[in-house]
C-alpha cells in the first residue's frame, strides 16, 4: 500500500491531505476514526483517496458515497481471500459497482493433501515438539520451576490452523468461489472486476 501511495504522491494527483490511510503501523489514536468513519469523511471533503490493509477489522461500515473500490490482492503474507472479500464489502454506496481486484500474479503450487485436518494435524505436530524440547530444558535446569513455553488450548490451535490453511490455499480460487457464493458476476480480464 505505502507504494501506491507514494506513487500517487509523486504523480502528482494528490497530496497527503488528500489521503486517508490505515495500515500496520498506524496508531491507536489515529484508528479511533473509524468509530464515526462517515462524520470524519464528512468533515474532511479533501479526502479523495482512502486507503487501509486488513488492520482495519470488523465494525467498519462505510455509509459515504464513493465512486470506485480497488482491492490490491497480490501482496506478499498478505490477508486471505475471505478476509479481502470482507474488506472490499466495507462500502456500502459506490458509484460504479464493479470493483477491480488486481489477484496475485506469483501462482502457488496447489497442493491436493492440503486440507484443514492436515494443517490441524502440523501444528499439533508441531505443538508435541515443542513440548519435548521444553521437557528436556526443564530437566537440565533444575532450578526452573515453571515451563518457557506457555501452551494454547486446542480452540485457540484449532483457529491457528484453521487461519493457516486459509492463508496457504490458492488466493484466486478462493476468491472466485466467495465471488459465486455471493452471486457476484466476474469478468476476467488483465485486473479482475467483480460486479455486486
Amino acid at each position: 500500500m505505502r507504494v501506491f501511495i507514494e506513487t500517487i504522491k509523486e504523480s502528482g494527483l494528490l497530496d497527503d491531505h488528500g489521503i486517508l490511510q490505515f495500515h500496520g503501523d498506524t496508531p491507536a489514536k489515529q484508528m479511533q476514526i473509524f468509530k464515526d468513519i462517515d462524520a470524519f469523511l464528512d468533515n474532511t471533503p479533501q479526502i479523495k483517496l482512502m486507503c487501509y490493509t486488513s488492520k482495519v477489522t470488523v465494525g467498519a461500515d462505510i455509509q459515504t458515497e464513493f465512486d470506485r473500490v480497488f482491492l490490491h490482492a497480490d501482496a506478499r503474507d498478505g490477508p486471505c481471500a475471505r478476509d479481502c472479500f470482507q474488506m472490499i464489502g466495507r462500502f456500502r454506496n459506490l458509484n460504479d459497482t464493479v470493483i477491480n481486484v488486481l489477484l496475485p500474479q506469483k501462482k502457488m503450487q496447489y497442493d491436493p493433501l492440503l486440507t484443514y485436518r492436515s494443517e490441524l494435524k502440523r501444528f499439533k505436530l508441531r505443538q508435541g515438539l515443542a513440548r519435548q524440547l521444553n521437557d528436556l530444558y526443564l530437566r537440565s535446569d533444575k532450578e526452573l520451576v515453571q515451563g518457557i513455553i506457555q501452551w494454547s488450548s486446542t480452540d485457540l490451535m484449532k483457529i491457528a490452523a484453521a487461519t493457516s490453511f486459509e492463508k496457504r490455499r490458492l488466493f484466486d480460487v478462493d476468491f472466485h468461489r466467495l465471488c459465486k457464493d455471493q452471486h457476484y458476476k466476474i469478468q476476467i480480464e488483465s485486473v479482475l472486476s467483480v460486479k455486486a
